[in-house]
């Protein structure tokens, strides 16, 4: 059963305790509440376990996305939300971490760097040599990247997937 954390009674709100008070609270409060749980006879667990795993990315179907262990072989599909951040980084058959919880995933992360063929961009305009001056270019998996004026059609580039920066030519 619940009881008071001891101590000295405070009127007012919780923000007029000390702070070494408040944390002794809140440990007291959790302390109580999982051994009350444990009394009833429930099972409690007091942290979440997120597991990651390198799998490699197959393909999508327009619904969902299939990755494969790459030791196992076993193929899971990922729902868009899931996947919408780093998949525009990655390529068929290349790898990428993936975050389970209690099993299922939810979240995949891209290599923090990615070289990509750019497909489509605009020719550099003679005379256009002011510094930091870019343009858009889409690369072979489909995001659009701003990359400097020099950048052509056929050039690899190096992306960094974490803020999805051009980095520099391969």
């Amino acid at each position: 059963m619940l009881t008071r954390a001891p101590g000295p009674k405070y009127k007012g709100s919780v923000s007029t305790l000390p702070k070494t008070s408040i944390k002794f609270f809140f440990r007291f409060l959790i302390v109580s509440i999982c051994h009350y749980i444990n009394e009833l006879g429930s099972e409690l667990v007091c942290s979440s376990v997120i597991s990651t795993k390198e799998m490699s990315y197959l393909y999508n179907d327009g619904q969902l996305y299939y990755f494969m262990d790459p030791e196992t072989f076993e193929q899971i599909g990922i729902e868009y939300e899931a996947v919408k951040d780093a998949i525009i980084y990655v390529k068929e058959n290349e790898p990428v971490q993936i975050k389970f919880y209690e099993g299922k995933p939810f979240q995949i992360e891209a290599p923090n760097f990615v070289e990509l063929k750019v497909e489509e961009t605009e020719p550099a305009i003679k005379g256009d040599t002011a510094t930091n001056v870019t343009k858009p270019a889409t690369v072979e998996t489909g995001a659009v990247i701003q990359v400097p004026v020099f950048v052509n059609v056929g050039d690899v580039i190096k992306i960094d997937t974490r803020t999805g920066d051009y980095l520099s030519r391969v």
